[in-house]
């Protein structure tokens, strides 16, 4: 996600194969996972990721795009929470 700066899902661990699923998440036995970068102006601030340990099928394609678009918003407040910090500690000095 946060190299190529997109959305990514697995909606079963248990049953997805290949290279996508990292052994972590079997370890922990976490069941299904979205994660959507936080990206403000072409900006990379973050990532959101969410997971669920009790049932696979957790999350839908719907789910993912809601995520997407919170990312937005998000990713702008943080940028403006910084700049507004940065502002106040010059201001102290």
């Amino acid at each position: 996600v946060m190299q190529l700066k997109e959305g990514f899902m697995i909606s079963d661990a248990d049953t997805e194969e290949g290279e996508d699923v990292p052994d972590t998440l079997k370890l922990l036995n976490i069941k299904s996972v979205m994660c959507v970068p936080l990206m403000n102006r072409s900006k990379l601030v973050g990532a959101i990721y969410v997971d669920s340990i009790t049932k696979p099928y957790g999350f839908r394609g719907e789910d993912l795009h809601l995520l997407t678009a919170v990312g937005s918003p998000v990713a702008m407040a943080i940028e403006n929470a910084l700049l507004y910090s940065g502002r106040s500690e010059a201001e102290k000095k």
